[in-house]
């Protein structure tokens, strides 16, 4: 879809149901540059914009995305969703506007009251593979410490465009194999979702259409909304834990992944979700069944896949990073005095497991421990050590109890 030909968003919402069609004067930047937010404009000169980044400019592939930044104010219930990219700015002005929307803000609020340790930035919905590229590209310009986004940066400042350009498509070698890994993920603060995922939480919107033989994996409803009602809150979850740059390689993996599903996944928080964002079965069902009432002008998208002997260890990894680190956490939690039954045992939750930075949580749940169970406080390190391996403990949680006596 070639956005170079976009007008100006129309203001009532009930006459749009596409993107509309404008003189083919305006270019891919200046249509970039009429919708940018303030702080996306900053970090985006034209000679950044004007970059090849695949079949499009970069201004070209974010023009087609369906971009929101999260404008923070105060508490949680405060911050503000607004659109960063033409389509977003005409999807939120359409029917199906508010049903994204509710998903988004959904996600958001599961922050909880955490907003200070928070580094969330915005939500990308991307079309394609090169979409994501650009999604990676921006998170990283909008790091001040990320060394990659400084050096754009510079190049931008230079007038550099042809090398800005090399660079970010090199950023795209092997990314397909990532994306075959990935239904969204968070980076810097900007969370992206993949193709397919994104298509799905359209279809909940009432702003997708799949084809019926070539994107048929859209067309599970129960399979995508118990997806999509755990996906964006475990990806804001990202956001408040403050991972460090360390969090997601090897061993250390388990524990920021884990943390996330704790609170996105945990049936009494995903239940709480599924409702608010309005993610229930028959609901996608109903829009599958009936036009879209928005128009992205997204042509299909097919996922790619690992190969067969990568897609085994990539599940076995999955299982133990995943799910098992989700119940063991739950478990060395409910050790510490937390029950998630109750709002008073959710808060003590998100104050084990997320206030601090994850390289702490070992040490502030063997503290909890202790404290909850009369143990002896010179079982610390030996507590703390049990519990940073606690995934490849064979029993897990109560294996650990058992081992330090706790009843």
């Amino acid at each position: 879809m070639n956005l170079a030909s976009i007008a100006a968003v129309p203001t009532v919402a009930s006459q749009l149901t596409s993107v509309p069609v404008a003189p083919a004067r305006v270019t891919e930047t200046e249509l970039a540059k009429q919708h940018l937010t303030p702080q996306s404009r900053k970090l985006l000169p034209d000679a950044l914009l004007d970059a090849k980044v695949g079949r499009s400019t970069l201004a070209g592939s974010l023009n087609d995305q369906i971009r929101f930044r999260v404008q923070r104010d105060g508490q949680v219930a405060n911050w503000k969703i607004v659109p960063d990219s033409p389509t977003a700015a005409a999807l939120a002005q359409s029917k199906a506007g508010p049903e994204l929307l509710r998903q988004l803000t959904t996600a958001v609020r599961s922050t909880g009251t955490l907003e200070e340790v928070s580094n969330l930035k915005g939500f990308i919905l991307a079309e394609d593979d090169e979409s994501v590229l650009s999604g990676r590209v921006l998170s990283w310009l909008d790091d001040p410490a990320d060394p990659d986004g400084k050096q754009l940066a510079r190049l931008g400042e230079l007038n550099r465009t042809k090398v800005a350009g090399r660079i970010m498509r090199k950023w795209g070698d092997g990314l397909d194999q990532n994306i075959a890994k990935a239904g969204a993920w968070n980076s810097r603060g900007w969370i992206t979702f993949m193709p397919d995922t994104s298509r799905a939480m359209l279809v909940n919107s009432g702003a997708y259409d799949p084809h019926r033989s070539r994107e048929k994996s859209l067309l599970g409803a129960k399979s995508w909304t118990d997806y999509l009602s755990g996906n964006a809150p475990h990806e804001v979850q990202h956001s408040v834990s403050g991972p460090s740059p360390t969090a997601y390689q090897g061993a250390a993996k388990w524990m920021e992944e884990g943390t996330a599903n704790v609170f996105s996944r945990t049936p009494t928080f995903q239940a709480k979700n599924r409702i608010a964002a309005n993610l229930k079965p028959e609901v996608y069902a109903a829009r599958l069944s009936h036009e879209p009432s928005f128009e992205t002008g997204w042509d299909v998208y097919k996922r790619p896949a690992l190969a067969k002997e990568k897609q085994k260890d990539y599940d076995k990894e999955t299982s133990r990073n995943y799910g098992d680190s989700q119940v063991v956490l739950r478990d060395l939690v409910r050790l510490a005095g937390g029950d998630f039954r109750s709002s008073a045992g959710k808060a003590l939750a998100f104050e084990l497991l997320q206030h601090k930075s994850m390289r702490f949580t070992p040490g502030v749940l063997a503290t909890a421990i202790i404290e909850h169970n009369d143990l002896e406080p010179k079982v610390y390190d030996r507590l703390r050590e049990r519990i940073k391996n606690a995934v490849d403990v064979k029993g897990g949680a109560a294996a650990i109890a058992k081992e330090f006596g706790i009843a």
